[in-house]
């Protein structure tokens, strides 16, 4: 299976964490097998310097990206639009405080592996994985709960 990987964030007035989380995952990122990895941060018109933030990280570690909403959309919106701009063969999203460690990370990979998921199959993860990191949860962006599933993609359909 192609390490191909985008992590989209969304990210609403988070200046204050999103230095921290930005250099865990890219840490992480940089120390796994990955042919291809990218973060992705779509700023939900923060008022703060979430955007000032996210640029400033990106003129050190070019494979973050930042996106913007015409405003305050949501974070449905806002994990969407990240979905459908990037370029992983896999995505997932993850909260900007890292509610499920990144580390998790190899569990959700080993699982995909194991279930034979399609190498073109786009997953949304909520964090990839429960606080617990027994759980593996996929789910489409027009399904409100996380529903465990072999395939899925962005538009919800199979």
């Amino acid at each position: 299976m192609n390490r191909s990987l985008s992590i989209v964030i969304p990210a609403y007035d988070e200046e204050k964490r999103l230095p921290g989380t930005l250099e865990r995952i890219t840490s992480y990122l940089k120390s796994g097998k990955w042919k291809f990895s990218e973060v992705i941060v779509v700023d939900d018109g923060s008022r703060d310097g979430t955007l000032r933030v996210v640029e400033e990280f990106r003129a050190r570690v070019p494979s973050v990206r930042v996106l913007r909403n015409p405003g305050n959309r949501g974070k449905g919106y806002s994990v969407r639009h990240g979905m459908m701009e990037a370029k992983g063969d896999w995505t997932l999203f993850t909260d900007a405080d890292l509610s499920t460690p990144i580390e998790e990370l190899e569990k959700v990979w080993t699982a995909a592996q194991e279930s034979k998921l399609t190498r073109r199959a786009k997953f949304s993860a909520v964090s990839a994985l429960s606080a617990s990191g027994s759980t593996w949860k996929c789910c489409s962006s027009r399904a409100s709960s996380a529903i465990p599933r072999s395939r899925c993609r962005c538009d919800g359909t199979m």
